[in-house]
């Protein structure tokens, strides 16, 4: 089996009018190849509509058929793609691509709906199905109902196929569902539905789980939370009369802080009460200002020219 892929990502939004993809021509570098089936996922606005154009030959130039012509006009290859080509389905992801024939397959997407329109993943594979060669060649009809019946029972093969061999990617906690992510925190003794977490600070929650639990109430543990959910450890750090108290320099917003302080509660001996202080924004003086008593401003040395005089880090000439 062979896979064409188109990578990117295209997107239209038609409005009043029709949104048009045209597609970089696929190349199968053999001529008179059988093209088989295309899988495209659509993201189409409510009500939205999808049309699918392709069309083959040997020639990449053919006189009459330029599609992927850069300076053609949209109408024009619209046009041509409704002349030569053939529709291939309509809000249909997967479609057979029975009777196209050629080295070279362009593809053309018509969108038509009040929002925006999406398209990505599109890939082709030839053969269109697995099965139909395992029967004689007397059942080989060409999109016969038994060929497009067998191509449906091969898709969901292949993508069922597809997820078994990717399936490791489900213990990857960058690349794992949200849910797949909850789940394994939980499988950790660690149940933080409930607590207001983002998807990130779970995810780096789940990655640090592990080290975290063989380090219950220790100051490490302690740090390596401050460091996920305050970006920043703190400047002081202090444990009296069953109280840990945690101050930061930087401000924090209060949500922040109360999630750490929950989250904290699991590493940390029962009974401990936590105690968090962020700083807060630093006082300024502007052109009024009253000073204590005894109070002055820091003079200046006398300046004269070339003498170098010294003002913490400035020289005053």
């Amino acid at each position: 089996m062979k896979r064409y892929t188109v990578d990117g990502i295209f997107s239209v939004k038609p409005g009043a009018g029709t949104g048009r993809v045209f597609l970089p021509p696929a190349d199968s570098m053999e001529k008179d190849t059988m093209w088989g089936r295309l899988h495209i996922r659509m993201r189409l606005p409510e009500h939205g509509l999808c049309h699918i154009y392709t069309l083959s030959g040997n020639d990449k130039e053919l006189p009459e058929q330029l599609p992927d012509s850069a300076g053609a006009d949209s109408n024009k290859k619209a046009g041509i793609f409704h002349t030569y080509g053939r529709k291939a389905g309509t809000n249909s992801e997967n479609v057979l691509l029975n009777g196209m024939r050629g080295r070279y397959l362009w593809i053309y997407i018509e969108a038509a709906g009040p929002g925006k329109a999406v398209f990505d993943e599109i890939f082709i594979e030839n053969p269109g199905d697995e099965f139909m060669q395992m029967f004689p060649e007397v059942y080989r009809e060409p999109g016969g109902f038994l060929e497009r019946y067998l191509c449906v029972l091969s898709t969901l093969y292949r993508d069922m196929q597809r997820k078994i061999d990717e399936s490791a990617s489900l213990l990857d906690a960058e690349s794992a569902d949200r849910e797949l992510v909850r789940l394994y925190t939980r499988w950790m003794g660690f149940g933080g539905v409930r607590l207001g977490l983002t998807e990130k600070e779970e995810r780096t929650l789940l990655l640090n789980l592990y080290w975290l639990n063989r380090r219950k109430g220790t100051k490490a543990a302690v740090l390596r939370l401050c460091d996920i959910f305050m970006e920043a450890g703190p400047n002081v750090m202090d444990v009296a009369k069953e109280e840990l108290f945690l101050a930061f320099e930087q401000q924090s917003d209060p949500v922040r802080s109360e999630k750490l302080s929950r989250i904290l509660k699991r590493f940390l001996p029962a009974g401990l009460r936590i105690r968090i202080v962020c700083g807060q924004e630093s006082a300024r003086c502007d052109g009024h200002i009253y000073m204590d008593i005894n109070g002055v401003l820091a003079p200046l040395p006398e300046g004269s020219l070339d003498t170098g005089a010294q003002c913490g880090r400035c020289t005053v000439l």
